[in-house]
């Protein structure tokens, strides 16, 4: 039993530097959706937005759909809201589309329950997006709010991934930078809290190298600046390129928000 523990450990050791990292975006990928504002009125809209990051940059198509508001939750999207069981949304030039709680709930025969969302009540609405280069095919679900609550829920902000001004390879400090004003007084029963306050989550990805931690914990704090997190980046080698970096953000009530940086090697 030792010995196959210790075998087990070993392969998992050599594992870990021999499959690419998820944070290496080196193919097509959706990296984050949003909707801006990420929680409406059911009489408002919402705008479907996309960080889509396509290495070879050979050109993609996208498509938006929702789906039917009883379908709460999926693993194949593909399969539980496509054809006639979801809603085309139209893409603009860039690529956005517009989400209408009133077109939705026509099209899916829930404009009573529209109607009678109160306060104290979210629906939440899965959305669909595709993404297709050649041969090549991602899918990202988004949930949108529609709520009649007082207070909802805006997006937060990235001002900064946080990159050092060159990257010399090894061990380089990303220190992602989210202002106070995202983090957010909320609803005991609707996020993760600190003292009340949204606790902010940033993912980290890079077209090359690899974080220590890929996720990061931001805090609020009564002080007036949040409790900072940190990872640090390496190549594994020489910079000879620039690198790009993307940190994206969720407060765990829907709302995301993102940052692209570059940073040249250290000469």
């Amino acid at each position: 039993m030792a010995r196959a523990l210790l075998t087990l450990a070993l392969v998992t050791a050599g594992c870990s530097d021999t499959f690419p990292p998820s944070s290496l975006v080196t193919d097509l990928r959706v990296l984050g959706v949003r909707a801006e504002p990420p929680e409406i009125l059911p009489e408002q809209t919402a705008r479907l937005e996309a960080l889509i990051v396509d290495p070879e940059g050979g050109g993609y198509a996208i498509a938006w759909r929702a789906c039917d508001p009883a379908l709460l939750e999926t693993d194949d999207p593909e399969r539980d809201c496509a054809g006639e069981s979801a809603l085309a949304l139209d893409a603009d030039a860039d690529g956005a589309a517009t989400f209408d709680p009133a077109a939705i709930a026509a099209a899916f025969g829930y404009e009573e329950a529209l109607a009678k969302l109160d306060g104290e009540s979210v629906a939440r609405v899965l959305v669909v997006l595709t993404v297709e280069s050649g041969d090549k095919s991602v899918t990202a679900v988004k949930r949108v709010a529609v709520s009649r609550a007082e207070a909802r829920n805006r997006n937060p902000v990235v001002d900064a991934v946080g990159a050092p001004a060159c990257l010399g390879g090894k061990d380089d400090p990303i220190a992602p930078a989210v202002p106070i004003e995202s983090f957010e007084v909320a609803d005991k029963k609707r996020a993760v809290e600190v003292e009340g306050h949204e606790t902010i989550e940033v993912r980290l990805y890079a077209d090359a190298g690899r974080f220590d931690r890929a996720r990061l914990e931001l805090l609020w704090t009564p002080e007036g600046e949040p409790e900072p997190d940190e990872a640090s980046w390496s190549k594994g080698g020489d910079v000879a390129d620039e690198t790009r970096f993307w940190a994206v953000a969720y407060d765990g009530r829907g709302g995301v928000a993102w940052r692209e940086e570059t940073a040249a090697p250290c000469r």
